[in-house]
């Protein structure tokens, strides 16, 4: 194990110096949590409560909530060294990343604890919204002071509003996913995103566009494509939907955009079903080696890079 990281490592830092040279930055992910195998539950013990699980709570993804079993933090340990481990976390994210994106970043503000014990039943671990402010503020600012790179939070789920108010204050973007970003009923214009912000057609927990666009009912399909195109219009069929979609995306106030692999290329290929346990997950390849589905998808890259030029973000 020890010599394929070391592999992995070597292969990484030769592709993040090519990156460079060619102006891509590399976006990457902080897990909220490791599961209690892990060095650093080993190494550092006093910072786990290994008698209490992590998850989420009810929301539109799980009815009944989540259980994660990953061991849950001892937030007043970590506190006493000002979020030490997740410094050292977020350094070594560094060599990898120029961006990072922080997993569940409700959960830094109040964690959802699941006690081992069955007779005890799950709450937050700190109740009151003051309390909750204080712990998350503390620990973002922990977070953009520990390394060149760009933290990006991952707001999404049932979010208290001082969350994203600390996100402000702090100059932290946010995600704006573009299917979840309603006011009054209505799809809110992508040129009204905040700008310290992350705009993306969809995430790696939800269906892809294509596959979103085929479930959706046809009253909400009309007044999401009312904000596409400006106007009172019949949708047309997805294939012709998507680039003008895309562009719309690209064309938002966002600081940020992030397009799925799938949603350029309009693929149904789903990587996450939240709550699920099994080898649908996390499993997703390409279905043909990169350089043969480059040269086949020729023409919708070339559509792409221009319609990328266009918004401004060439």
């Amino acid at each position: 194990f020890k010599y394929l990281q070391w592999i992995v490592h070597k292969q990484w830092q030769k592709a993040k110096e090519s990156a460079q040279i060619n102006g891509i930055k590399l976006f990457g992910d902080l897990p909220f949590m490791v599961n209690q195998e892990s060095a650093d539950v080993w190494s550092r013990q006093i910072e786990f409560d290994l008698t209490r699980e992590i998850g989420a709570p009810p929301d539109a993804f799980s009815k009944t909530g989540q259980k994660w079993g990953l061991p849950a933090p001892d937030w007043a340990e970590m506190e006493k060294n000002n979020f030490e481990w997740w410094s050292m976390r977020i350094k070594k994210a560094a060599c990898f990343y120029d961006i990072f994106r922080i997993d569940h970043m409700v959960g830094f503000f109040r964690t959802w604890i699941i006690p081992n014990d069955p007779r005890l039943a799950p709450d937050f671990d700190i109740k009151t919204a003051e309390y909750q402010k204080v712990r998350g503020k503390k620990f973002l600012q922990t977070a953009v002071s520990a390394s060149p790179a760009l933290p990006v939070a991952e707001d999404l789920g049932v979010i208290p509003p001082y969350v994203r108010e600390t996100l402000r204050e702090l100059n932290v973007p946010g995600y704006k996913v573009l299917r979840w970003e309603k006011e009054s009923g209505e799809y809110i214009d992508t040129e009204k995103y905040l700008p310290v912000s992350l705009a993306t057609t969809s995430t790696h927990d939800n269906e892809p566009l294509a596959q979103w666009w085929k479930i959706i009912s046809a009253g909400e399909k009309r007044l999401f494509w009312k904000m596409i195109s400006g106007r009172q219009e019949t949708p047309p069929p997805f294939s012709k939907a998507r680039s003008r979609i895309i562009k719309k995306l690209l064309e938002s106030s966002s600081c940020l955009a992030v397009l799925p692999i799938q949603d350029i290329f309009g693929l149904k290929d789903r990587i996450n079903i939240p709550n699920t346990v099994g080898s649908h997950n996390w499993s997703y390849r390409f279905a043909a080696p990169v350089e043969n589905f480059l040269t086949k998808h020729a023409e919708t890259i070339e559509n792409f890079r221009k319609t990328v030029e266009e918004a401004g973000r060439g």
